[in-house]
């Protein structure tokens, strides 16, 4: 049930913002970096709510609840807030003329990230539960992780965590 401890609606409403609205951001900033062949940011191709012992579809992003907790310092409404983690998984073999495998996914990674921070802080209210007076993300922190090699291809990763704030 959404607007309660159960952090489910908070994700489900994570997905469908991401599903929706990644692609053009993906698109315009390609336009920004003036990126182009491999150096264009790859559409999300799967987003799983639960972690998978191997991602066959990649890029992939990963949506998981840490942990939920009642808020009572933040007065006298139930509200609650579901830490969630977003964790985006990157695999390639491409390069560049002036980037190695290993700097342009990295410079990918880094772009992807952004674009998921800036489409999920433009529509920081969520609508997750019934009554709309705390409904609100943001954005806490991002991890990268270490670059892994594979038969020539790498893969990275990105954790990012925000802070989903429902009222019941």
């Amino acid at each position: 049930m959404a607007g309660d401890i159960n952090p489910e609606g908070a994700i489900d409403a994570i997905k469908t913002i991401l599903t929706s609205d990644m692609a053009a951001k993906i698109t315009a900033l390609d336009t920004e970096y003036s990126a182009s062949g491999n150096e264009a940011l790859d559409a999300i191709d799967k987003i799983w709510i639960a972690p998978q012992m191997r991602y066959q579809e990649v890029p992939a992003v990963v949506i998981v609840a840490l942990s939920s907790r009642r808020r009572e310092d933040l007065g006298s409404e139930d509200i609650y807030q579901h830490d969630i983690a977003l964790e985006l998984i990157l695999r390639s073999s491409s390069k560049t003329s002036t980037l190695k495998s290993a700097e342009l996914l990295t410079i990918k990674l880094q772009r992807t990230l952004r674009a998921i921070t800036e489409v999920l802080e433009a529509k920081r209210k969520l609508t997750v539960s019934a009554v709309e007076k705390c409904d609100h993300l943001r954005f806490r922190d991002t991890e990268l992780s270490e670059l892994v090699e594979d038969d020539n291809i790498f893969e990275k990763r990105g954790q990012m965590t925000f802070e989903v704030f429902v009222s019941t």
